[in-house]
């Protein structure tokens, strides 16, 4: 069940991504997602209660115009602190995001505010570049400057 690998997850997850209310985020973006396929045959997934490598966290599906549905993956993060408003996104998330650049988005919650929703290209901007000396597997992105 959820519950059950969320209490197995909370014991082995750092205090600082406790205290981010990480699944409060999720479980809204769940919501969100079940509201806009309501009328469809389909229903959004969490997928990172059973697979935390998977690169994405939430699985949906947008109209595909042409045929149907098709899938669309959802990278949920959050934090409370409205003065250093940032978050990591690992490696694996980044590379799954370019192999699914456009059925790909970014959910960011900061506190109480509204959901912020990026796509992979505006995402891109904050990513660091692999040189010939450097790899880089975790980045931090600020969205706004923590003095505002």
């Amino acid at each position: 069940s959820i519950s059950w690998w969320r209490q197995v997850q909370a014991i082995c997850a750092p205090l600082e991504t406790l205290s981010e209310s990480w699944f409060e985020a999720e479980l809204k973006t769940l919501r969100r997602e079940q509201i806009f396929l309501d009328g469809s045959d389909l229903s959004p997934r969490l997928v990172s209660v059973v697979d935390s490598l998977a690169g994405y966290d939430v699985l949906s599906y947008r109209e595909n115009g042409v045929d149907g549905w098709r899938e669309h993956y959802i990278e949920v993060k959050s934090t409370q602190s409205h003065n250093d408003a940032r978050f990591y996104l690992s490696r694996n998330e980044w590379d799954f995001a370019l192999n699914n650049f456009y059925s790909w988005q970014l959910d960011y919650y900061v506190a109480d505010q509204p959901c912020v929703t990026m796509n992979a290209s505006e995402v891109q901007a904050f990513i660091p570049t692999d040189t010939r000396l450097s790899h880089w597997n975790e980045a931090v992105v600020r969205l706004r400057d923590s003095a505002s």
